[in-house]
């Protein structure tokens, strides 16, 4: 019975990322929607919200949007 279902199984890797070692700044530099999850992740009270949304460049969203 043992490797009957192992190709079943998916073989994939974990990669922890640090983002407390990324600025919001680093972090747009990328320009891809992980980033903006690691930007949104670095939201831990409602009153962030706002900081950290207005220190994004101003065409990022919309330059998120074009990305394929």
């Amino acid at each position: 019975m043992h490797g009957v279902f192992e190709k079943y199984i998916p073989k994939f890797e974990y990669e922890l990322i640090d983002q407390n070692k990324y600025s919001v700044g680093d972090l747009t530099q990328y320009g891809d929607l992980l980033s903006l999850f690691m930007i949104l992740n670095k939201i831990k009270k409602p009153d962030e919200l706002n900081g950290i949304l207005t220190r994004l460049p101003e065409d990022y969203i919309e330059h998120l949007r074009n990305v394929q």
